[in-house]
Formats: structure tokens, C-alpha cells, sequence
């Protein structure tokens, strides 16, 4: 780093996301990080004289270092990423297909009712009386979200409030991943950036071993513009080491 330079940086980002027990489970590159920093800080205590000729002038300081702390910012981002905006953890959705023959539903009138399965088939579905005397009319006594699997009993229908139903339907195979939120708040992870200086096109690389992190902002399912998932913690100085992070300007 020999002389004066401009600085602006690029890069691709790599999270180890550490176990509980600060295990490694290797090195991912993730999505596109808007931004990193790090910000290192300290807080000076000076001793100030009261003397007649020292009065108001530092006799003497000290400076304590503080947390390190780092902060990223995603605009794309994977499911592990999403995960952590929202305390989460992920899971697999995995919904085979299937029937449900005479399933115990009970009405609420002018409301829906979950079914407890998605991506019902419109075809074949019956909502009978408890004594399978009556079957009751699609958007007459009835109405049916299939892709939620919600039942709702219209007011202006046959239907009575908390009447005992049966429904019976099928239901079709459904992949895809589930993020469970408000379950983990603190999340322990090693980070890589690849980077490049844009000005004189350096290549640098940032490594930070192991940082606690957690979401810093709100996950706006609504946003009118695209979503920015906010994550922020402290740098740790890991077990042996001399240094809580490093980054290396190649020539």
C-alpha cells in the first residue's frame, strides 16, 4: 500500500455460518451485499487539572478500545440470509399428495377456516352436513381459497355459525423451503470478501473469522421497491488469534 490512493470497493461476499458450538460448515458466496462495514472504535478518558495553572488542561489520557462492530446490507439474498433478517431458522416444505375424506370442520360463519393443507384441487371437493344428508353449494353456501386451503361459510348461505362439517378433497404435492421466524436471535459466522479497489482495479481480500450477528431492521413483506435485509453485529477476537480481522491489498 505504498503511497497515496482513492478508494471504492466491489466485491463478493462469503459467509461461513458457524454452528452453536462455533463449528465451520464451509464457505458460501451469498447475494449481492450493498453494503459492509466495519467501524472500530474506542473511547479516550483524559484527566483534566484543576490547578491554578492546569485548570481545564489534560494532565493525561488513556484510550480504551471498544467492540468492533460490522454491518451488512443485502438486496439479494438466499434463504439462510432471509432466515437471519428475521431471527429465523430454515426448513424444507415438503406436502405429498393426497386426500381427505369426511374431515371434521366446524363453520364460522362470514369467516374462513383453515384445512390445514394447500394447493387443494377444485375437483371433487364436497362439504357436507355432519350426517352427509345435505351437501352444501360452492359460492352459494360456501367459498374456497384452494391455494391457502382456507373454507369460508357465506351468511347468506344454509350454513350455520360453528356447525359441524365434513369436507372431503385432495390435495397436490408441494415443494419448497419454510423459514421459521423469531426462533434465533444470535447467529455466529466467518466472513470473506473478494474484493476491488474500482480507481486503480486492486484486488483486496477482507477476512473477518467470526462475528455475532443479528437483524437490525424490519422485513417489509410490501415494499413498493425492493426489499433490503439489514444485518449488524460485533467482530470477536477468535481463541489464539492477534487480530479480530485483516484485509490484504494485492499488488
Amino acid at each position: 500500500m505504498a503511497g497515496n490512493f482513492v478508494f471504492a470497493g466491489k466485491g463478493d461476499v462469503y459467509l461461513d455460518i458457524l454452528t452453536d458450538a462455533g463449528v465451520s460448515t464451509g464457505l458460501e458466496l451469498k447475494g449481492e451485499c450493498t453494503t459492509l462495514e466495519i467501524k472500530t472504535d474506542a473511547e479516550r478518558k483524559d484527566l483534566i487539572g484543576r490547578g491554578r495553572d492546569t485548570d481545564g488542561q489534560v494532565i493525561a489520557s488513556i484510550v480504551r478500545p471498544k467492540p468492533t462492530t460490522i454491518k451488512f446490507n443485502f438486496k439479494k439474498v438466499d434463504a439462510d440470509l432471509f432466515a437471519m433478517a428475521m431471527a429465523g431458522t430454515t426448513a424444507s416444505l415438503n406436502q405429498s399428495s393426497g386426500t381427505a375424506t369426511d374431515q371434521a370442520v366446524t363453520a364460522k360463519l362470514g369467516k374462513g377456516v383453515e384445512l390445514g393443507k394447500i394447493n387443494i384441487s377444485a375437483t371433487g371437493f364436497t362439504v357436507t352436513d355432519e350426517t352427509e344428508a345435505t351437501t352444501y353449494v360452492l359460492d352459494t353456501d360456501y367459498t374456497v381459497n384452494y391455494r391457502l386451503g382456507i373454507l369460508t361459510a357465506l351468511s347468506t348461505g344454509a350454513i350455520t355459525d360453528a356447525q359441524s362439517l365434513k369436507v372431503s378433497y385432495s390435495y397436490l404435492a408441494t415443494t419448497g423451503s419454510t423459514v421459521l421466524g423469531g426462533k434465533k436471535y444470535s447467529i455466529r459466522a466467518g466472513l470473506v470478501l473478494d474484493g476491488q479497489n474500482l480507481e486503480d482495479g486492486r484486488n483486496f481480500i477482507l477476512k473477518v473469522p467470526r462475528t455475532r450477528i443479528s437483524t437490525d431492521s424490519a422485513v417489509d413483506f410490501l415494499k413498493d421497491d425492493f426489499m433490503e435485509l439489514s444485518l449488524s453485529g460485533v467482530v470477536e477476537l477468535p481463541t489464539g488469534a492477534t487480530e479480530a480481522f485483516r484485509a490484504d491489498f494485492l499488488d
